[in-house]
C-alpha cells in the first residue's frame, strides 16, 4: 500500500497531473454540474455551475479519486483512482464499484453502455458494462497504460501507454487491438477532434505531443516544453524516486550513469527525425 500510495504522489508531483481534466458538466434537473476529482481529500466535489459553490462531497473509494466521465445521460459519474466509484448523480452516492484497485484514466462510449478503464500497474483495459457494472472483457495493451479516448463513432478507444511509448487502438466492436502506434516517451493524456479524425496525445517526457490520423494511424510530432525533459531532472535534484525511463521499478532509486542514459535517450529522440517543430 505505501508503494502504490508513493506512485500516487509521484504521478501528481513529477507529471504535473491537472485536476482540471477531471471536470465535466452533466445536466440534472434543469442544472449544470461539475464533478471535479481531490486526490488527497480522497473525494469528488460537485459544484452548481450557476453559482459556482459546491453543493455536495462524494467521498470515493480507494487510494485517491484520479480521472471521472460522466454517463451521456448524466445519471452516473464513473471515478478512478481504485476500483472505479460509481456515483449515482442523482443522491450524489457511491451505488457501486468495478475494476481493479488501480483504475486511472476512465471513457465511457458515446451511447453509454461501456466504460474502458486504464490501470497504470498492469498490461491491460477493464471494459466494464455500465447496465451491471460488471466487467466484460480484459484487453491487454502496453504496459503502465495511463490515458484513454473514445472515438465520437464509438468504433474505437485510443489507449496511451507510459511504459512502452506506443498508443493501443482498441476496436470496441470486438475489443481487440488493431493497431499499436509509436508515439513520444511515456504518453500520458489523449484526446479525439470531434470530427473524429485525430488523436492527440501527451508525451510527458519527450515534451512532444503526437498527433495520431486515425483513418491510417500515422504520426507528426509536435515539440512543446521544455526540452530534454528538464522537469525531471529537477525530479531527480529534489528527491523524487523516478522509475519510469529506466524501467526500474517505482520505489528504487535511478544511479548517476542511469539518470545519465535517460537524459540521453531523451536527447536522441529530439535529435531523430521523429519530432518535428509546429509549422
Amino acid at each position: 500500500m505505501k508503494r502504490k500510495s508513493g506512485w500516487l504522489l509521484l504521478t501528481v508531483a513529477c507529471m504535473v497531473f491537472l485536476l482540471g481534466m477531471a471536470l465535466f458538466a452533466i445536466p440534472a434537473q434543469a442544472q449544470t454540474f461539475a464533478y471535479v476529482t481531490n486526490i488527497f481529500a480522497n473525494t469528488v466535489s460537485v459544484i452548481d455551475t450557476a453559482s459556482n459553490t459546491v453543493v455536495a462531497t462524494v467521498a470515493a473509494l480507494g487510494n485517491g479519486p484520479l480521472a471521472v466521465a460522466i454517463t451521456p445521460d448524466g445519471t452516473r459519474a464513473y471515478v478512478t483512482g481504485g476500483p472505479v466509484s460509481v456515483i449515482d448523480t442523482a443522491s450524489n452516492t457511491v451505488v457501486a464499484t468495478a475494476g481493479d484497485p488501480n483504475a486511472y484514466g476512465v471513457a465511457i462510449t458515446p451511447d453509454g453502455t461501456r466504460a474502458y478503464v486504464t490501470d497504470f500497474l498492469s498490461t491491460s483495459v477493464t471494459v466494464i458494462e455500465t447496465a451491471n457494472n460488471t466487467i466484460i472483457a480484459e484487453v491487454e495493451v502496453g504496459g503502465h497504460n495511463l490515458g484513454v479516448a473514445i472515438t465520437p463513432d464509438g468504433t474505437h478507444a485510443y489507449v496511451a501507454n507510459g511504459g512502452t511509448g506506443s498508443v493501443s487502438v482498441i476496436e470496441t466492436a470486438t475489443n481487440t487491438v488493431t493497431a499499436e502506434v509509436p508515439v513520444g516517451v511515456e504518453p500520458k493524456g489523449v484526446a479525439i477532434t470531434s470530427d473524429g479524425t485525430r488523436a492527440y496525445v501527451a508525451n510527458g517526457v519527450s515534451d512532444s505531443v503526437s498527433v495520431i490520423d486515425t483513418a491510417s494511424n500515422t504520426v507528426v510530432a509536435i515539440r512543446v516544453g521544455d526540452r530534454y525533459g528538464e522537469q525531471y531532472r529537477g525530479c531527480y535534484s529534489s528527491g523524487w524516486k523516478w522509475s519510469q525511463l529506466g524501467g526500474h521499478h517505482p520505489g528504487n532509486w535511478p544511479t548517476q550513469r542511469q539518470r545519465s542514459v535517460q537524459e540521453g535517450r531523451l536527447a536522441s529522440l529530439y535529435d531523430s527525425a521523429e519530432i518535428q517543430e509546429p509549422r
